[in-house]
């Protein structure tokens, strides 16, 4: 299964940040985790900023 894909899709995904890591789990019960070093935008966010989501990410964000 491809990771991004063209067609647009509802996200209806929860995040949660948890140490230097970020958790997301999809509608449909999967979850991931991902390290926020790959997010250098979320990783030098505030907390408040995590929790409000209030942080914009660049276009090019987890991008490898």
């Amino acid at each position: 299964m491809p990771l991004f894909t063209s067609r647009k899709q509802q996200a209806n995904i929860k995040l949660a940040f948890q140490d230097d890591m970020l958790l997301v789990e999809k509608p449909d019960g999967k979850q991931q985790a991902f390290p926020l070093a790959f997010f250098p935008a979320l990783m030098n966010a505030t907390e408040e900023e995590k929790k409000n989501g209030s942080k914009p990410l660049p276009a090019s964000a987890g991008k490898n």
